[in-house]
């Protein structure tokens, strides 16, 4: 039976880390994990949105410690990170930290379940069934919430001793979305992840005329303009180029806008979504729609 450690939220992009699980066989625990947490503040000064580091604002933390907090422990030897091959991201981080802050970097060790982030979700499940070790683990946004209100594989700051108070310059709502159902603090995100429209000034210009980013505005400010434009270019260039890479990356605009949950009063709430597919199949007939995956290098 694998004994409970902590939960970190450590987010790279789309990725957001909750720690969790160690078994009864060399994990480190408390400092050294509380390490590689601070690693996250140390190392982001890259952010998208200013700094936005795992240090963390608010309140304290006022959540119940999880019942069975006595599986804790801390052996001194190793801390083990729980993240998805193709992590780079923690990786430099957390050599980064080691080097500035002198620590022994063999006292880390990196685990790798799943080639990307998606891939991850069910080999993080079958892995914690086994007895390997689990200290700091890394999650994606979609998934997170799977892990923190799993009280079997992550518990919460505060039972080693961190609260929300010690996250001071972190943006709130990455600590309430490290805040599971029942109110306890169990993960930190080193970063913020704000939205944008992302374009080749120079191409926007041959195929539009566009000179400034205000008349590129005009050109995608709602879903019909938006849509529009995308024909316009796909003509211009010959049938060369989109205006929109993946399908995934669309979606992410209809996901983070919604205005109701997943679920009301027991019923699918569709929301958005039915507009999505519409838009997202009128875009792929015209191939305003590369249909690129969403994660692959193109």
């Amino acid at each position: 039976m694998k004994k409970r450690v902590l939960a970190a939220l450590l987010a790279s992009a789309t990725v957001l880390s909750v720690a969790g699980c160690s078994n009864n066989s060399g994990s480190s625990t408390t400092g050294d994990s509380s390490a590689a947490d601070n690693n996250s503040s140390v190392a982001d000064n890259s952010s998208a949105a200013g700094d936005s580091s795992a240090t963390d604002s608010t309140a304290s933390d006022t959540s119940t410690p999880a019942a069975d907090a006595s599986g804790l422990s801390d052996d001194g030897e190793t801390l083990t990170i729980l993240a998805w091959e193709e992590n780079s991201d923690v990786v430099k981080m957390v050599d980064f930290f080691l080097k500035t802050k002198g620590y022994d970097e063999t006292k880390v060790k990196f685990v790798g379940v799943g080639a990307k982030g998606e891939n991850a979700r069910d080999g993080y499940k079958q892995y914690l069934l086994g007895d390997d070790d689990a200290d700091l683990m890394i999650f994606d946004a979609d998934w997170v919430a799977d892990y923190t209100n799993d009280d079997g594989a992550t518990v919460g700051y505060d039972q080693i001793g961190l609260t929300k108070a010690d996250f001071p310059e972190a943006f709130s709502y990455t600590l309430s979305f490290g805040t599971n159902d029942a109110g306890v603090f169990k993960a930190a995100s080193f970063q913020a992840t704000p939205g944008g429209f992302v374009y080749r000034a120079d191409l926007a210009k041959e195929y539009l005329g566009v000179e400034t980013p205000e008349q590129m505005q005009e050109l995608v400010k709602d879903w019909d303009t938006f849509q529009e434009t995308g024909a316009k270019i796909y003509e211009a260039s010959g049938q060369k180029t989109s205006i929109q890479a993946t399908e995934g990356g669309l979606w992410q605009v209809f996901q983070s806008n919604r205005t109701k949950p997943w679920v009301v009063d027991g019923k699918l709430e569709m929301d958005t979504a039915e507009q999505f597919y519409d838009i997202a199949k009128g875009m792929l007939d015209n191939k305003s729609l590369a249909n690129v995956p969403q994660w692959d290098g193109a």
